[in-house]
């Protein structure tokens, strides 16, 4: 009997995941898919492992940004020796690291004294929420998948005192993907909590890791030439506008998960837009939050702190102070940059939950009611990646000032022979850039724009010339 019962959570959860993500595993590769690996030239060796990790093709450049990824290249390298060039093989692939990842995550609130029920009901939620498809969906959302199988991993083996274990972990999630480096402050959090010792000892405790990143960001600096300081401060101005869309960015994440029917890829905020009404609503919330806050028990104030603490330190990487400019004012703002966050808003809903509906029937009835909802958007959200077309299509209904949104779904279309279309999307596209252009007053920032003009004339002229316009 106790052998089922352990077996149960991990089958029903990795089942949920499996089924959920049944319909997404049929889709090509689209966009970023492409990009690193079926254009990517070094994808098919193995033979120079120690390479990836300590030469110039560990270091990816995509765009503006410098990558140090070598699990992650590793990952790819392995997965096409098993799966080549079909697809199918690598959303599979996908949606059995989400899986594991909803069992890590049940087994992690488990071991930190949550209730078997509440552990799987969270992690239940957590592999459901719409927001997740961009990470599942999307082959090239494996850097989330992955990194974040690494990071549950270490958090486990390190509430469970394999210290040697969690460090392997943490050195696996760091490089897989860089965002990793928060890690030691969510140990510090948790041993606070949980471990119930004083403050030195959870900062001796997590000295360790936090050295291990130092050492891994010098890496990364010295392959990649790109310092992370220095890219954050590299204008001051900027830095400005994107720290004061903070409170904007975290309403937007915040509607992302409480009610996710906007869902679209290459989501966008402007730091250029207003922010004096995002400052008062946060305000509102939070002093809300005060309030509520001042009237739970002992276990449950330790709980939401545990989900704040969680959702911020997590989202920290990506929370406006790096650079994510996709083009002039517009940040991403990635619906996949919530894909572990969400856990911390996750917890604190339970909490609310057990406040406002005190009888177990009702609480089970609203998780039903979330469950279901979830589970059908979801399957809904994964139809969107069955091609470039409809991705960028949705994309554009939600983003349609964003320029190199136009140019992605005019290539689409293009490749749909639907030139017309194409057409009417590049000419959008121009305008927009051109506009970029005549504000632009960082020389470099207007190369940039100068570049897309010119690929967009160049692909309007091969319409031309081949006369599909």
């Amino acid at each position: 009997m106790a052998a089922a019962r352990d077996l149960w959570p991990v089958l029903s959860l990795a089942g949920i995941g499996c089924v959920l993500y049944a319909n997404a595993v049929a889709h090509p590769f689209v966009h970023d898919d492409i990009v690193f690996i079926v254009q990517n030239p070094a994808i098919s060796r193995l033979d120079n492992v120690a390479g990836i990790f300590f030469g110039p093709s560990g270091a990816v450049f995509h765009g503006i940004n410098a990558y140090y990824r070598p699990i992650l290249e590793l990952v790819y390298r392995l997965e096409y020796r098993f799966f080549g060039l079909d697809p199918h093989g690598y959303h599979a692939f996908n949606v059995l690291v989400h899986a594991a990842n909803g069992v890590l995550v049940f087994f992690l609130l488990f071991r930190l004294g949550f209730s078997r029920a509440l552990a799987w009901g969270l992690s239940a939620i957590f592999l459901v929420h719409p927001a997740q498809s961009e990470s599942v969906a999307c082959i090239a959302g494996i850097s989330n998948l992955a990194s974040a199988f690494f990071i549950l991993t270490c958090l486990h083996c390190y509430a469970s005192g394999r210290t040697v274990l969690a460090m392997a972990a943490f050195v696996f999630a760091l490089f897989t993907k860089e965002s990793a480096v928060v890690l030691p402050l969510m140990l510090i959090v948790m041993d606070r909590l949980y471990a119930n010792g004083p403050l030195g000892r959870a900062l001796a405790r997590a000295g360790p890791f936090a050295a291990v990143a130092a050492v891994f960001l010098v890496l990364r600096q010295h392959l990649t030439g790109m310092s992370l300081a220095s890219t954050v401060l590299a204008s001051p101005g900027e830095l400005c506008l994107r720290i004061l869309a903070i409170p904007r960015t975290l309403l937007t994440y915040g509607k992302i998960i409480v009610w996710p029917d906007d869902l679209h890829y290459y989501r966008n905020t402007d730091i250029l837009a207003p922010n004096a009404w995002a400052f008062a609503v946060l305000g509102l919330i939070i002093l809300t939050g005060i309030w509520f806050f001042r009237r739970l028990n002992a276990d449950d104030k330790r709980t939401v702190v545990f989900g704040t603490g969680w959702f911020f330190v997590f989202l920290l990487p990506v929370l406006n102070v790096a650079p994510l400019i996709n083009e002039y004012s517009f940040i991403l703002t990635a619906e996949h940059f919530l894909y572990l966050p969400i856990i911390g808003v996750l917890l604190i809903g339970a909490v609310v939950l057990s406040r406002w509906a005190l009888r177990p029937s009702v609480r089970k009835g609203i998780f039903a009611v979330v469950f279901a909802a979830c589970f059908v958007t979801t399957v809904g959200q994964n139809t969107f990646w069955r091609g470039e077309v409809p991705l960028f299509e949705r994309m554009i209904r939600f983003e349609p000032r964003f320029g190199r949104g136009h140019i992605l779904l005019a290539r689409a279309y293009d490749a749909d022979h639907r030139y017309d279309l194409a057409r009417r999307h590049y000419m959008i596209a121009l305008d927009i850039m051109q506009g970029y252009v005549a504000r632009a007053s960082n020389v470099a920032a207007r190369n940039v724009y100068l570049g897309f003009i010119r690929g967009i004339h160049a692909d309007l002229t091969r319409l031309e010339k081949t006369g599909q316009l």
